[in-house]
Formats: C-alpha cells, structure tokens, sequence
C-alpha cells in the first residue's frame, strides 16, 4: 500500500496527474495566458470559443508591446500599448491590460466583452454559410494576379453596397483600369484571420446580409488596412471602392 501510495505521489508531482495550464487559456507567442471570465453569462463551449478566438487575434500581435505601469503588493498591472493595437484588435475588442499574479499572464473578460462575444456566437451561427466559405474566398486572392485573371473576373471580386449591384467595367467613372488597381493594392496585402467579432450586420438595398471587416497587413505587420467585405448572392465581395 506504501509503495502504491508513493506511485502515485510521484505521478502527481510529475505532472501526469495535474496539469497547471489554466482551465481557459489561449497562447501567445511562446507563453500561455490564462482568461479570467468575469461575467458567467457565457456557457463552458462558448468559453471555449472565446478562447480560441483569443489566441487567433493574439497572432498577430508582437509579444513585446505591453509595459509594466503600475505595481502593488498583490500583482503587477500591465498595459498593451494604445498605439500599436489600435491596428491588430478587431473594432469590438476591448482588451487592455493583464495582471501577472504569478507566472502566468491573466486577461480579464468582463461583461462588456462577454456580451459582445455572446452576440458575436449568435450571429456567426446564423450565417455559418457565410463564415465558412471566408477563408477559400481569402485564400483565392493569394493566387491572383494581374496577370493571370481577366477584367471581369476582377469586377465580379467587388459590390457596391450603395447602388446594390456588381461595379460593371462599363461604368465611364469605374474604368477597368480602376479595379485592377484595386485588386494590385490588395495583392500586396497578407490577411489576418477574422476574429468572430469581425463579422455584423449590413443592409444592403432591402436586405441584412452578412458583412466583415478584415486585417490586411505587410512588411512583417508594419502596415495594415481595414478592409470590409460582404456576403451577396453566396459569395464574398469586396466593398467597393476599397
């Protein structure tokens, strides 16, 4: 019984026994970073999928950009700096500081920012068409080229939300020229995944349909656009004129 009891003290200390990843997490950089829900108006999954959301946004922001701003005798309250996350947070992110108790670095998700994810889960259910066929749409524009794509495939890549209609290479005042600039500066652009917050209503002639607002970035995160994109007849577009 001794030696049992041994055992398992040493698989505990181990760490096969316990584990001391928090329960909701996401990582960032090389370091793992523990979510401390404040609200309980969100389920276990959907914790889960704020979790993960997290960790996508986070990607795409440099580990080094957050500074020590004030100390107690309890924790130290760090800051992520206004200036360069203005361009990596999607609009409805409200992340600014993080408390470091002990090892770990904590994020709390207060009420605002749960609310907004609880919307945010509802909307990209309802239109689940739309979310996933994102990411075939932006993968598609990494193979585009000048070169290898005719005028009218261009012009079917955008929508002019105010007259409700495809931007006709016809038009006198959208020359095709003007489109294929278009589709040159975006070529340039790499884009970051949409967080689910990205995503929200428009209403385009007499109809709500899906539309979302992406990242698009270069030169290592040194430049980046908003870009808005909405989902017509099945098909993502781009909002024109970008």
């Amino acid at each position: 019984m001794k030696r049992l009891m041994g055992l398992l003290f040493l698989l505990q200390a181990s760490g096969i026994f316990a584990s001391n990843t928090p329960l909701y997490s996401f990582r960032w950089g090389n370091e793992v970073c523990e979510l401390n829900f404040e609200s309980t108006n969100l389920c276990a999954k959907a914790k889960a999928d704020v979790c993960k959301d997290i960790e996508q946004i986070f990607r795409c922001i440099p580990t080094n950009i957050s500074s020590l701003t004030s100390t107690n005798a309890s924790q130290e309250i760090y800051v992520l700096n206004v200036f360069p996350t203005r361009y990596y947070y999607p609009k409805e992110f409200s992340f600014g500081t993080y408390r470091k108790p002990n090892t770990l670095k904590v994020f709390d998700v207060g009420a605002p920012l749960a609310q907004k994810y609880n919307n945010a889960i509802a909307l990209t259910n309802e239109y689940r068409i739309g979310v996933a066929a994102l990411p075939e749409f932006l993968a598609q524009l990494t193979s585009m080229t000048t070169n290898n794509t005719t005028d009218l495939s261009f012009a079917q890549l955008f929508w002019n939300t105010e007259s409700n209609q495809a931007v006709p290479l016809t038009r006198i005042d959208v020359p095709a020229g003007t489109v294929r600039n278009e589709v040159q500066a975006i070529s340039e652009f790499k884009f970051s995944p949409p967080s689910m917050l990205d995503y929200y209503r428009m209403t385009v002639g007499s109809t709500e349909v899906l539309a979302c607002q992406i990242k698009a970035y270069k030169e290592n995160f040194a430049k980046f656009q908003d870009i808005e994109l909405v989902f017509i007849n099945n098909q993502w577009k781009f909002i024109f004129p970008l």
